[in-house]
């Protein structure tokens, strides 16, 4: 979908973000079970994972930390002491991945590109989030997707949920409709159309997640979790940070910092 102007943006955001009193507060303990036992310590080389339900899961890491620091780096530093702490060291690359149950198989097929991108995984930051559903757990750069903390294991139900979403922005049709957004520098200051930029990112969350349940669906079936508990997690946790910022943006007169239609 793409928006002409402040008020079809606007119009968006009304029907898509629920008000605040809607907003379940649903139990997602389920979805931080472990599935199968993690290593303690991590090094180059092969691994393969065997949990509950059928669960197979394989790859390859490679040592990319020397080469890939900074970049890492600058995607991360702004979280740094808001939702993640730790180290640099080591920064993995993850290759090969397969992942597998009885009724769910991940192939290349099941894609528009590669199965998932390039994966960078740096499990010594970790998320300073006690509810373990931050934002800053994985990021997606220019088709790169970037994961930290106990992620990369994919030991629990909700790494396969960070993961996936992740990968629906690579696949999900709406991340390039950013275009025709203005921006305006004069003696003014900088205007540009708000309403627009959120709907857009609120539209491309809901295009990622449209994929991911698509995609997923055998696999949680298989994983025993109940579909309520993945929407519940979908719209109103994963989802409720954007509508948080919506719900505020709605209210503020924003004519000072708007480009006139």
């Amino acid at each position: 979908m793409k928006f002409e102007t402040e008020d079809s943006a606007r119009q968006y955001l009304d029907k898509r973000v629920p008000p605040e009193e809607k907003v379940k507060k649903a139990d997602l303990t389920p979805l931080k079970e472990k599935l199968f036992d993690v290593p303690k310590k991590l090094s180059e080389g092969h691994y393969e994972f065997e949990g509950k339900n059928g669960l197979k899961i394989t790859y390859d890491l490679i040592d990319v930390t020397e080469r890939s620091f900074d970049t890492c780096y600058q995607i991360y530093r702004s979280y740094l002491g808001h939702g993640v702490d730790g180290d640099f060291h080591p920064i993995f690359e993850i290759r090969n991945l397969k992942i597998k149950t009885d009724n769910f198989s991940d192939t290349k097929e099941n894609h528009k590109q590669n199965p998932y991108g390039s994966i960078f995984w740096i499990p010594n930051l970790k998320s300073s989030n006690s509810f373990e559903l931050s934002y800053s757990l994985a990021d997606f750069v220019d088709g790169r997707i970037f994961i930290i903390d106990d992620v990369g294991f994919f030991s629990k139900p909700l790494n396969f949920l960070t993961f996936f979403h992740e990968s629906g922005h690579i696949e999900s049709p709406s991340k390039d409709k950013k275009g025709n957004i203005k921006t305006r520098i004069s003696h003014e200051g900088i205007k540009t159309e708000p309403l627009k930029m959120n709907a857009y990112e609120l539209q491309r969350e809901r295009d990622a997640n449209a994929w991911m349940l698509h995609r997923t669906k055998k696999l949680f079936k298989d994983l025993r979790i109940p579909n309520d508990l993945v929407l519940n997690y979908i719209h109103d946790s994963q989802l409720e940070s954007y509508h948080r910022l919506n719900r505020k943006m709605l209210k503020e007169d924003l004519s000072k910092f708007t480009i006139e239609s």
